[in-house]
């Protein structure tokens, strides 16, 4: 008895396969795009709140200042919240290179940033200081701030703007990385995202929490 021979796909039967392969390709990678932002947004405001969390014990074991920062270039580890912070966050390596500081960019670096934008000295971060810190690495307590109005940390345009500064004006430095947001944490160490038009373009606004 002799078999009957196999049929198999016609070129155009292939190429419309080939299609619809692509099509639904495409729409799996445009669904899964938001998806990735939306994780990657969550993951920043879960860094930004512990943060948040390691300047508020910072603040209890330092009679209520906040860590130091130096806004400019020539600064010290000593005097640079992204290295004094390390200890509250059981980063226990001090040293300016090696494995504390790859340990520690993991709380500083957005995971939207690209690769080029990466934090990877130990100065650098995703998140900016706000004005309350100061700028020339003296220890600062919150004063007149209203601790749920005004910014302790919020995300910046590139690394080496670890900390808000006067010049140019500090919303100029914020970058709006999660669908033209940016997270912000708050003195009280609560975060929130907020927009281009929500965020405050005026020195005297309590957000800055600008001290004489």
């Amino acid at each position: 008895m002799s078999s009957q021979p196999q049929r198999g796909f016609t070129l155009i039967e292939l190429l419309a396969v080939i299609a619809i392969i692509g099509i639904l390709g495409g729409i799996i990678l445009t669904a899964i795009g938001p998806v990735r932002e939306r994780m990657n947004a969550q993951k920043c405001m879960s860094q930004m709140r512990q943060l948040g969390q390691a300047t508020l014990l910072y603040q209890a074991s330092n009679n209520g200042y906040l860590p130091p920062n130096n806004a400019y270039s020539g600064s010290s580890a000593e005097d640079t919240w992204t290295m004094v912070l390390r200890p509250y966050l059981d980063v226990v390596d001090d040293k300016t290179y090696g494995a504390g500081t790859k340990l520690m960019t993991e709380y500083l670096t957005c995971p939207s940033v690209e690769d080029a934008m990466k934090p990877t000295k130990w100065w650098e971060s995703s998140y900016a200081a706000g004005l309350c810190f100061g700028t020339d690495g003296t220890p600062r307590r919150t004063l007149s701030q209203d601790s749920s109005k005004t910014v302790m940390f919020i995300e910046n345009t590139k690394p080496s703007t670890r900390s808000l500064a006067i010049t140019p004006p500090p919303w100029d430095s914020v970058g709006y990385r999660h669908s033209e947001q940016a997270n912000c944490v708050y003195l009280d160490g609560h975060v929130e995202q907020l927009t281009k038009e929500e965020v405050p373009q005026s020195m005297t606004d309590v957000f800055w929490g600008l001290q004489n």
